[in-house]
């Protein structure tokens, strides 16, 4: 078997459609692994509703690993990986049948990569489109060209990516509190070798952000977990860009880019904490150096003015 979609799922919302998309393949040779991750609602009669031989459910895990340590159900999937790649899809992201077909077209012209990804656009749970990758001519990128040019712009999720399964077996996920930027951090270790393949022609891949997944639970103590594991991250992310084979000049410029990213997500995250925690978003940037050139109060008065901003719109 040359692809595996393995699917940890918990929600039985979107389960149906998911299984709808990935089914849909226009490129047929290949099955779908549901582990349910001891969810308290009936997905294996949404499962049965099916009855492709490419799917399989399997029966449901003694515990919710996702709830506690995402990164680790993500390890506990490979167990079930036995293909030469291996898609982590998710039970509530949209596939175009066309997926399948053209990774396999490239996977094909470009055999060492162990890494590749595709253009992706954001819907609502109301299937909405709210945000869509520009299009790009396909290509294997060293890890330098992904980082400098490409990251940055592209809608990045695990789902999007196929990974050669030898290697993913073999390196594991790069953890970080709720699997925030794992998926990214993983991205740049496997594309560090032989680089990494965008499929860029068009959307394959539809991530949902729906108010009941990870990405758009924006709740306090999930916006503060989030900071400290994008503190972690952002540190992990300035020793890749030392180790890049490019002139001091050529980092700095990459270095920037990331440093601005940075500012703007922790500017968003003090805008929805508020005030009460503010020392907590504090210490998550200046721990790890993120806002270079910038004073503990230069920090601390912009974070208030974002905080501020929030305030004024509650009350309009």
């Amino acid at each position: 078997m040359k692809y595996q979609f393995i699917l940890p799922a918990y929600k039985q919302t979107y389960l149906k459609k998911a299984l709808e998309s990935i089914l849909s393949q226009t490129y047929r040779n290949f099955e779908v692994i549901v582990i349910d991750d001891a969810s308290p609602e009936d997905l294996k009669s949404v499962c049965n509703d099916f009855t492709d031989t490419r799917l399989h459910y399997y029966y449901k895990n003694k515990v919710n690993i996702g709830g506690k340590n995402l990164c680790h159900m993500w390890e506990h999937c490979l167990k079930y990986a036995c293909s030469e790649y291996l898609i982590l899809a998710s039970d509530d992201d949209i596939f175009e049948p066309e997926f399948l077909q053209l990774a396999d077209k490239y996977t094909q012209i470009y055999p060492t990569a162990n890494i590749l990804r595709c253009n992706t656009r954001i819907i609502s749970g109301e299937d909405k489109i709210e945000k869509e990758d520009s299009a790009f001519a396909t290509s294997l990128f060293t890890l330098t060209e992904y980082m400098d040019i490409y990251f940055p712009k592209q809608v990045r999720c695990i789902a999007n990516t196929l990974y050669k399964t030898s290697w993913i077996k073999k390196h594991g996920f790069c953890e970080y509190d709720l699997a925030w930027h794992s998926d990214n951090m993983t991205a740049f270790m496997a594309a560090k070798d032989n680089g990494i393949v965008l499929i860029g022609e068009k959307v394959l891949f539809n991530f949902r952000v729906s108010g009941i997944n990870i990405s758009s639970i924006n709740s306090t103590p999930s916006i503060l977990r989030k900071a400290v594991a994008s503190s972690l991250f952002f540190s992990d992310l300035n020793n890749v860009i030392k180790g890049l084979p490019v002139n001091w000049i050529k980092r700095k410029i990459i270095k920037f880019k990331y440093i601005r990213s940075a500012r703007l997500l922790f500017f968003s995250y003090a805008y929805n904490v508020g005030f009460i925690h503010l020392t907590t978003i504090f210490k998550s940037i200046y721990a790890n150096k993120l806002f270079e050139w910038w004073t503990p109060f230069s920090i601390l008065l912009k974070l208030s003015i974002c905080i501020l901003k929030s305030y004024k719109k509650s009350k309009v």
